[in-house]
């Protein structure tokens, strides 16, 4: 519960550190006010405040420190009750100067009550807030943690998909060379274009959908290399859905996986459209193809590399779909609010 708590926690240091402190201050106010007229109860409230404000920012630097090193060992711990029991004494210490010097003491308290009760509540004011710090930033540290093994998981996922593309391309061109040699020289420039593609976008995670429909047309162009008149492709996108950012390499596998699975179990010609409109929050892509949709669990390294990327770029917030509608393959994609990676 509270690990979860804290994942939803993303606040920056200050508001929560000067909410906190307000909080301390009416604490204090309504204890002043209690046995002393209003005006000097706000002296001395805005008072310890700004004490607070300034040991507290001390303390932060201090603890940044601590939380950098690589392990917290038993001098971090030491340092930490260090530093509170120091803010403590000087936040106490400047508490009972002022308020034996101004007259504004508790008339109901001795010295060594007003030294007393001071030291217990700053005392547990800074023990929480330096516990707080700590709790707060262990989250920050595990998000970080998360994100970036996400991201490796991301580029790992995206580098499978060259060499997995390369070996098909290869193979149909390989097919070709010896009964249509001009058809396996158009490919192979097809498959260079495709490949710069690759490179110039090798570090992007997110592209323009445009983008990603023109790497498509160049991977499908391959394609009609070797099938020649036997497929017909065609795309339509709206105007507002080609500039929503999708994942790069999005329709590849789909393509691939129409292709190389749908298209077998049926006679030519074979037929191939694309089509992408926005959603009202989101993104709708549907690949229909000819041909017949396989049994289930025969999905390929494209379709499974596909699962998993989504379900880091679009947690819960996508459904991937594949039927047979007649005697055609539809596979409906939405994408629901902006990828998690850019």
């Amino acid at each position: 519960m509270l690990h979860e708590i804290r994942q939803r926690i993303r606040v920056s240091f200050w508001p929560l550190n000067l909410a906190g402190w307000a909080l301390v201050a009416v604490i204090i106010f309504v204890r002043q006010v209690m046995h002393l007229p209003w005006e000097p109860s706000v002296i001395f409230t805005v008072y310890q405040v700004g004490v607070s404000l300034i040991l507290s920012q001390l303390m932060r630097m201090a603890y940044r420190h601590i939380a950098n090193r690589h392990s917290f060992t038993v001098g971090s711990a030491t340092g930490i009750v260090a530093a509170s029991v120091t803010a403590t004494l000087i936040q106490s210490s400047i508490a009972v100067w002022l308020a034996w010097t101004m007259g504004w003491k508790n008339p109901a308290w001795t010295l060594h009550e007003e030294w007393l009760l001071r030291l217990i509540f700053f005392g547990l004011i800074y023990l929480i807030w330096s516990l707080l710090f700590f709790w707060l930033k262990s989250g920050d540290e595990t998000r970080e943690a998360k994100a970036e093994a996400e991201r490796m998981e991301l580029q790992m996922l995206r580098a499978q998909l060259d060499p997995h593309f390369l070996f098909n391309a290869l193979n149909g061109i390989a097919i070709m060379i010896s009964g249509k040699p001009q058809e396996a020289v158009t490919m192979t420039r097809e498959l260079a274009r495709y490949l710069r593609y690759s490179l110039d976008h090798r570090e992007e995670m997110a592209i323009p959908l445009a983008e990603e429909l023109e790497a498509a047309t160049d991977y499908l162009r391959i394609e009609q290399a070797r099938f020649q008149d036997q497929l017909t492709v065609s795309m339509t996108a709206s105007p507002e859905a080609l500039s929503c950012k999708v994942p790069c390499f999005l329709l590849q596998p789909l393509i691939e996986n129409a292709i190389k699975h749908s298209f077998r179990q049926t006679e030519p010609p074979w037929t191939l459209s694309i089509a992408a409109d926005k959603l009202e929050d989101g993104l709708r892509i549907r690949v229909h193809n000819s041909g017949t949709l396989e049994r289930e669990g025969s999905e390929g390294v494209g379709l499974s590399n596909l699962r998993r990327r989504l379900a880091l770029y679009y947690p819960k917030r996508h459904h991937l779909r594949l039927e047979q509608d007649g005697n055609r393959v539809v596979a409906e994609l939405i994408l629901t609010g902006s990828s998690c990676s850019k």
